[in-house]
């Protein structure tokens, strides 16, 4: 009534389409047909079920929308009924199914605006049209018989918004062809198509350098994305659940982006956040930690090293001497990717550029700062000045792919700590491979290479024999030399770090691998290694395998009761067993040390608020207090 009176209308009471009984028959027989075949949803039943089952009331129901036609010519009408008339209204007019339509939800207030000509809806194609005739102020007006194709239009918008050839004739010229342009894949017939035979009768040239071309997103299904079908996730939904970082990863990097159709896929979506946007986020809150907890501050070096260029930061690798082999081949890394990243940018081939970030996330969060967190946690001024330094290039290097993460870990990071450098990550120009660094590299990053080969295969025959990494062994023999163009010495800081990640007293470089008893080998091909691992556990290795396991359980429970790193704790245990006991005694500095405890105290009795850990079956009682 109240739009009626806005637009000047005479609402009146008339029963439109179908009486109340007859719209709750219809919803009773639509109701009784989807117990029968067992389904909840009408989207889920045959069409011709839908239509034998109304069949009658379809029948009366158009007959009467007829003659509400029939008597309401020529004029306009505004009507207001229920969702369920709405929707075979759709039905009669549109032509769409009735599982379809039954479907579509109508929000209250919305329009759903039709002009008919007699009982059929309006159609403004030849050659209906060609009947119409408009008044005009001077005499009728009818359709122009032929037009040029409307892409004409469109293909001319490079040149007509300039006014070419008659205004900015040079300016024009001088710029053209476009650098790229961008569409759906179904422009290669139309508009690049007709720019391309525009820009040769007229330019003798093609109208653009390259082209990015994006495909058609498809239902989880394979079908058309469709409310009625449910074949894809609530937009919205998404953007709440996971954010607009994470669906722009999931579309930038698919086979989208190189033309070729997909499925939409929630799953994938979802683990963008995990795979990617949650490990950036940790690294980063990672530096912050202990960037915090020492007062860390850039060394004169890293600052001194800003270049002129206010759009850049660092257009060099600014450390003159890096002694830790970890940090050469993260910065070496580095540079690697940046390269990478520019080459599948200039390329235009974003997939390609957007999967090599991704590796190097993986490389600097699992391999470099778990590597170096002794270093950290000892506030050691290089390894905070590289990880500073890899986290603003990385992130520059990702910021068209994650604005705004980019742009939030920037402000902290740079913003806030560096002068005259630019206060947004967008206005940085893109960062540029130190190649005189890189080309230095090539043996540390061979070495490390090397390194996680052996890793991974002392990994893979722990996993297989069941032995965790917190068990200490005795030895590993590393035999590589097969192929000596490919063979380089194995040297101390390389076995000192396949010992720290493999857990593993001894590393060994020999031309003859032992095969004795309790000795397992393994063997990359492709890497040129073998390697024999001695899993022989001893008394005392045993003992130093219960202590890391007691250390573990011990930190996850500083994490639960919210201790910070620095804060020091008494360790107190309850245990009957006397070789759990006898770990406490012989390696009671160790454990300090690991639980970053002042003092460990047995008891004699524990209390509700005791935690107990289970050890090969054997139960210990632990509790914790601050100091």
């Amino acid at each position: 009534t109240e739009l009626a009176q806005r637009n000047k209308l005479e609402p009146q009471e008339v029963q439109f389409l179908g009486s109340p009984s007859l719209t709750n028959e219809i919803q009773n027989t639509l109701q009784e047909l989807l117990q029968s075949k067992g389904v909840e949803e009408v989207s889920s039943l045959a069409e011709a079920d839908i239509q034998q089952s109304l069949k009658e009331h379809l029948f009366e129901l158009r007959k009467e929308f007829e003659i509400f036609l029939d008597n309401n010519k020529g004029k306009y009408i505004l009507a207001s009924t229920s969702e369920l008339m709405i929707s075979l209204i759709r039905h009669f007019v549109e032509g769409r199914n009735l599982n379809e339509v039954l479907m579509m939800q109508v929000k209250k207030g919305e329009f759903i605006t039709y002009f008919f000509t007699g009982d059929e809806m309006l159609d403004l194609h030849r050659p209906k049209i060609d009947s119409i005739k408009l008044k005009g102020e001077h005499g009728e007006l009818t359709r122009v018989p032929e037009v040029l194709d409307v892409w004409m239009d469109s293909a001319s918008m490079p040149n007509a918004q300039v006014h070419y050839p008659f205004e900015n004739k040079e300016k024009y010229e001088a710029s053209y062809p476009a650098d790229y342009i961008v569409e759906y894949i179904g422009q290669t017939r139309a508009w690049f198509y007709v720019m391309h035979v525009l820009s040769t009768a007229l330019m003798k040239k093609p109208s653009f350098k390259n082209v990015v071309t994006t495909g058609i997103i498809f239902g989880n299904d394979g079908r058309k994305m469709s409310k009625s079908y449910g074949n894809y996730p609530d937009p919205k939904g998404v953007l709440e659940t996971y954010g607009a970082e994470a669906l722009r990863l999931y579309l930038m990097a698919s086979p989208l982006m190189v033309g070729d159709d997909m499925n939409i896929d929630e799953k994938n979506i979802s683990e963008q956040v995990r795979n990617f946007i949650l490990p950036l986020w940790n690294s980063y809150s990672f530096f912050v930690t202990y960037a915090n907890m020492h007062n860390w501050q850039p060394s004169a070096e890293l600052v001194q090293a800003l270049t002129d260029n206010p759009n850049e930061i660092w257009d060099k690798v600014p450390f003159s001497n890096i002694d830790n082999k970890l940090d050469q081949w993260i910065i070496a890394k580095l540079q690697m990717i940046i390269r990478e990243v520019r080459i599948r940018m200039n390329e235009y081939n974003l997939p390609a550029a957007l999967r090599e970030l991704p590796m190097f996330l993986e490389d600097l969060s699992k391999w470099y700062i778990r590597r170096s967190r002794d270093r950290f946690a000892s506030g050691d001024q290089q390894a905070m000045d590289v990880l500073y330094y890899v986290l603003n290039e990385y992130i520059q290097l990702l910021a068209p792919f994650t604005p705004f993460l980019s742009e939030a870990i920037y402000l902290n990071l740079s913003a806030k700590r560096l002068q005259n450098i630019p206060q947004s990550v967008h206005l940085c120009d893109y960062p540029e491979t130190d190649k005189d660094f890189l080309e230095k590299s090539d043996l540390i990053l061979m070495q490390m290479e090397k390194v996680r080969s052996i890793v991974a295969l002392g990994q893979a025959l722990r996993v297989k024999h069941g032995v965790k990494v917190r068990q200490p062994l005795s030895e590993i023999e590393i035999k590589s030399d097969s192929e000596p163009s490919r063979n380089f010495e194995i040297e101390e800081w390389m076995k000192n770090l396949i010992s720290e990640e493999l857990n593993i007293k001894t590393v060994d470089e020999e031309k003859e691998i032992t095969t004795s008893e309790g000795w397992v080998l393994a063997e990359d091909e492709q890497a040129n290694i073998k390697i024999a691992v001695d899993f022989n556990i001893s008394a005392e290795l045993k003992r130093e395998g219960i202590a890391r396991e007691i250390i573990r359980h011990v930190q996850d429970l500083r994490k639960q009761t919210g201790l910070q790193l620095s804060d020091k704790i008494n360790l107190h245990y309850y245990c009957e067993d006397a070789d759990i006991a006898n770990v406490f005694n012989l390696l009671e500095d160790t454990l300090k040390e690991g639980t970053g405890a002042k003092a460990l105290t047995r008891s004699k009795e524990v209390s509700e608020d005791w935690k107990q850990i289970v050890l090969d079956g054997i139960k210990l009682m632990v509790k914790i207090n601050k100091e």
